[in-house]
């Protein structure tokens, strides 16, 4: 039998699939699992698995599929009956929470091998970061150097500031810790990663129907966000939060980004353009009188060292007057 982590079974499958899947995979997984799956269809798409491999990972999927069909329709049936009476009953259909839901990932355990350095590496990056969380970075060092090279990234991601940047000034210094006492390390940390049974992440709802939205024409988004206003006011306004970012300035034409600098104050401008894409800049400036875009870059240079906190709240500014000019017809995003 074959021997591959659930990463590279997956990526394997991705590889067969093609990009339209893959796309769509990839905006359901974590983004530190993404990067590691993507780095492994890179390598696949470089180095073609064999026949063998492929047949293996899609029989593995097949049976995968079917299983779960069998398991999940009786449920999917109960909770289509379910929700039909309950729409019938109240004759409204619940909206998306305004909140944060949580989105578990479960993990199977597995099997040893015998040998700690393959069974750490079939595992994913979050059970080895859980794992590693509370121990010295020396510790955390010493096994990582004994990870496949993506995986080692996506572990070091997952760890806290600290944690990452003392692990990595250990990994550049030799290690003096005899190889039994390596292989010690290693275990226990295989013992403790393989009992991490899941993992919880909270999806911003919001945001996923702000991005929805921004792909619909105008008069439909207006008309859903007034029927949403009537359902769910909180939520409409976590919506238009999201809905417009500081860089859809580029899709304006000249006459409406004038509009729009004239509903900011110029301090605002300032410090919204500081470490602002130079692109962006250079169109905002370029909607200025001579003299007036002077005196900005002179201040630019003088608040250069303003904290990202300061330049995010003052982009902000622009972007709710970016969405109430484009709410009232007033601009046109192209």
């Amino acid at each position: 039998m074959l021997k591959l982590t659930s990463e590279e079974r997956l990526a394997l499958l991705l590889s067969v699939l093609g990009d339209e899947a893959s796309s769509a995979a990839f905006k359901s997984m974590n983004p530190t699992r993404a990067k590691y799956v993507k780095q492994l269809l890179g390598e696949f798409q470089a180095d073609p698995p064999s026949r063998e491999e492929v047949e293996y990972v899609v029989e593995d999927f097949n049976h995968y599929f079917s299983f779960a069909m069998e398991t999940l329709e009786p449920h999917i049936r109960e909770s289509s009956s379910a929700a039909s009476d309950s729409s019938s009953a109240t004759g409204k259909s619940k909206t998306i929470p305004s909140g944060s839901e949580p989105v578990v990932t479960y993990f199977e355990p597995i099997e040893s091998t015998g040998d700690p350095v393959d069974d750490l590496n079939r595992l994913d990056p979050y059970q080895i970061a859980a794992a590693l969380g509370q121990d010295h970075p020396k510790t955390i060092a010493l096994v990582l150097r004994k990870l496949k090279t993506p995986l080692a990234a996506a572990v070091l991601e997952e760890l806290s500031e600290s944690s990452r940047s003392d692990a990595v000034v250990f990994m550049s210094q030799e290690s003096t810790v005899p190889e039994k006492i390596v292989q010690q390390v290693l275990q226990s940390t295989f013992e403790k990663a393989n009992s991490v049974s899941c993992r919880k992440q909270h999806v911003d709802q919001a945001q996923v129907l702000a991005e929805l939205m921004r792909s619909l024409s105008k008069p439909m988004r207006n008309q859903l966000m007034e029927r949403l206003q009537e359902e769910d006011p909180e939520l409409v306004v976590a919506l238009r939060a999201k809905l417009y970012v500081f860089e859809d300035l580029l899709r304006l034409d000249d006459r409406d980004v004038q509009k729009i600098l004239g509903e900011v104050e110029t301090d605002i401008l300032i410090v919204a353009l500081q470490k602002a894409d130079e692109e962006l800049v250079q169109r905002l400036l370029n909607n200025l009188s001579k003299r007036a875009r002077q005196t900005i870059e002179e201040e630019m240079e003088y608040k250069s060292n303003v904290d990202q906190v300061e330049i995010d709240e003052a982009r902000q500014k622009l972007v709710e007057a970016l969405g109430r000019l484009d709410e009232s017809g007033d601009v046109t995003l192209n």
